[in-house]
């Protein structure tokens, strides 16, 4: 169940780095890179809605969906993270950022 819920916590930080770029894009009127990034979005929802059926499939029982949540947590922080070290490493503040 850890595997599938790492993958759920993978596809969930990457919906929201696309997200993130297609905004970027827009903003710096490109719109045919945000339009990338959009149908990046619509991969990787589909990968976690794939995953999520997955794990309805596998999980037995409460403490199978536990290590699920638990691996998906554990994957969103340590992205977070690395997020927040390269912001430092820039000279970026990341409290008012994040």
């Amino acid at each position: 169940m850890a595997r599938l819920g790492g993958l759920v916590g993978w596809a969930l930080v990457a919906d929201e780095t696309a997200s993130q770029c297609s905004g970027f894009f827009t903003g710096q009127a490109d719109p045919g890179t945000a339009s990338t990034f959009r149908g990046f979005r619509e991969d990787y929802e589909a990968t976690q809605e794939a995953v999520l059926d997955a794990l309805a499939d596998r999980c037995e029982s409460e403490a199978d969906w536990e290590r699920a949540a638990a691996a998906a947590t554990g994957a969103i922080e340590a992205a977070y993270a690395e997020y927040v070290e390269r912001l430092e490493a820039m000279g970026v503040n990341p409290k008012p950022v994040c």
